[in-house]
């Protein structure tokens, strides 16, 4: 018999299930077509769902041949990521589809890979691509719902949904909890509560998808968006206490209390972060207790950092309450770029890098001395849970002296009499993140707005050339030359410079608070940030601007250039 004879009696074999007269088949095989034999035997063993020992056998011999059948690559990928194996997964899929770009199963495993790892751009351009070679299949359309709903783009959620309707049968819908949930969200940030109610009260939705926890959460979100804040933590609380299993929605919950101003609640419930598989930071390890209101006098205690820069630093300014317990020794432990200016914040405390996420006193002799540890996310637990606390507490901040301010802006800082800041944006421009920054054409319409002795320095990190060029044609702004996303210490020292700053809720408005600067703030008034409080709770000198649901970006604009206007009428140059 010859080899291909054989290979079409292994196909038949494999496609009627007849393993015992495939194993013989596949024995002929080895020697007339050594990889179709290991093909078949890889095939025969992944239908019949004899995993053992299989994944090594597909490395090895996706690594021996470089052609190999496309199927076999899907089927590895799909290995892997039931493995959770996600980048040797998307690697697979890059290969097959480096083999034939118009078969759907590899972009739809792809896709897979990124929803799973929760990286939504990635997981958009992989739907959209779908969409536009195999067609609007409604398994896309949802996938493009649930997708789209988590960047969030909502104009093409809806669009998608309308599609769903137009073509298809809603009783269809496959992933129904994800669907209406990622629909709920959208049509409520698109303002159309009223249709999202509608949407939440009808008959699409059964009663069983209605109790998913997905879709109570986007009923959560309703609320919110209504402005109902207490209703909106109550729920969230509800669904947590149903769903202990649940830590994010313990975590949201938490968040929700936050907002609502129910503080030693939000707090408490803050501390299930360690919990959440997907919170952004490590729990690191140590051999001590982590401290929970014990007497300090005389005891040693590490602080290390969490979550991102701004984070770090507005966790940090609780600490002058914890110096006044008494400890000896206060360690603080932060990412690279916040040593330096955590050093001159804080210059009685020894302030270092992170170290490692687990910590033996043997090996690691810098923890010797420490009777306690705590991540600087707790530290509101202790100092920051009730109003009375917020308004007693004590403050810290760095000042700049008029030599260091006449060096560091030169020629350009003598020639106005006043020095505004301005950060309109975070580097990380997300999708979901750009709703709540303004644009550098928004600065341009302040500065032009300005008296002419009112100079401009930009403390804006990773400037786009459009961006310099539209702030230097207004003759009125000094671009300093460091670069200000690893420089945290000299962002903060122009900041300083400044007699007020205008900044969006990213660390700029937080050095800005370090920093002693009056300063101009905008974001969502439910952020939990805020604590349900009418003004910045972290520092007393950022006056907020409270945004509702759906701001308005231009009429944000204009509440800043009317504060500004006020605060020119005081320094008499209006």
């Amino acid at each position: 018999m010859t080899k291909i004879d054989l290979i079409a009696r292994a196909k038949s074999q494999l496609a009627d299930k007849k393993y015992l007269a495939l194993k013989k088949t596949i024995a002929q095989l080895k020697d007339a077509s050594p990889k179709a034999a290991i093909e078949f035997g890889l095939m025969s063993d992944f239908q019949q769902g004899r995993v053992s020992g299989l994944e090594e056998r597909l490395d090895k011999y996706l690594a021996d041949f470089d052609e190999v059948p496309y199927d076999n690559l899907v089927a590895a990928a799909k290995m892997k990521c039931d493995k959770e194996k996600f980048a040797e997964a998307i690697a697979y899929c890059h290969r097959a589809i480096d083999q034939s770009d118009q078969l759907p199963e590899a972009p739809e495993m792809l896709y897979a890979c990124y929803q799973n790892m929760g990286k939504g751009e990635e997981a958009r351009k992989v739907v959209d691509a779908l969409i536009a070679k195999i067609g609007p299949l409604q398994r896309y359309l949802e996938w493009q719902i649930i997708t789209y709903a988590s960047l969030p783009l909502p104009e093409v959620v809806v669009k998608a949904w309308e599609a769903i309707q137009q073509n298809y049968s809603i009783d269809d819908t496959v992933e129904k909890a994800g669907v209406f949930a990622g629909l709920i969200r959208s049509y409520a940030l698109l303002g159309r509560v009223e249709e999202a109610e509608a949407l939440i009260s009808s008959d699409i939705i059964s009663g069983t998808d209605r109790e998913h926890p997905q879709v109570r959460l986007a009923q959560c979100e309703v609320l919110r968006w209504k402005g109902d804040i207490q209703k909106w933590a109550n729920e969230m609380v509800r669904l947590a206490d149903d769903h202990p299993e649940n830590i994010e929605a313990h975590w949201n919950s938490a968040l929700a209390l936050l907002s609502a101003g129910r503080i030693a609640e939000g707090w408490e419930r803050y501390e299930i972060r360690w919990q959440w598989e997907g919170f952004p930071s490590p729990k690191r390890k140590f051999h001590v207790p982590t401290w929970s209101g014990e007497d300090l006098d005389g005891k040693s205690i590490l602080i290390w950092a969490e979550q991102g820069v701004g984070d770090q630093l507005m966790f940090l300014n609780t600490l002058p309450e914890l110096f006044e317990l008494g400890p000896s020794e206060v360690i603080i432990e932060v990412v690279p770029k916040l040593v330096k200016v955590v050093s001159a914040w804080y210059p009685e405390a020894i302030v270092r890098e992170n170290g490692p996420l687990i910590v033996s006193p043997e090996t690691d002799t810098d923890y010797s001395t420490i009777d306690y540890e705590i991540p600087s996310g707790s530290l509101p637990l202790h100092f920051f849970s009730s109003v009375a606390q917020i308004k007693s507490a004590k403050r810290r901040f760095i000042q700049v002296s008029d030599k260091k301010r006449a060096a560091i802006t030169g020629e350009f800082g003598r020639k106005y009499n006043k020095l505004v800041g301005l950060a309109w944006r975070s580097s990380l421009l997300t999708t979901s993140r750009q709703s709540l920054y303004l644009n550098v054409t928004a600065m341009v319409n302040l500065i032009e707005k300005s008296p002419s002795d009112v100079g401009f320095i930009s403390l804006q990190y990773g400037l786009s050339d459009e961006e310099r060029d539209a702030l230097l044609a207004t003759g009125k702004v000094l671009i300093p030359t460091e670069d200000f996303y690893d420089d945290v210490h000299a962002n903060g020292m122009y900041t300083g410079c400044c007699d007020l700053a205008v900044a969006t809720g990213s660390a700029n408005l937080i050095l800005a608070g370090i920093y002693g600067v009056p300063a101009i703030g905008w974001g969502d008034k439910d952020s939990w940030v805020l604590m349900g409080q009418e003004q910045h709770p972290w520092f007393p000198n950022i006056y907020q601007i409270m945004c509702m649901a759906n701001w308005d970006k231009g009429a944000v604009v204009r509440k800043i250039s009317e504060r500004l206007a006020q605060i020119y009428a005081i320094w008499g140059l209006a």
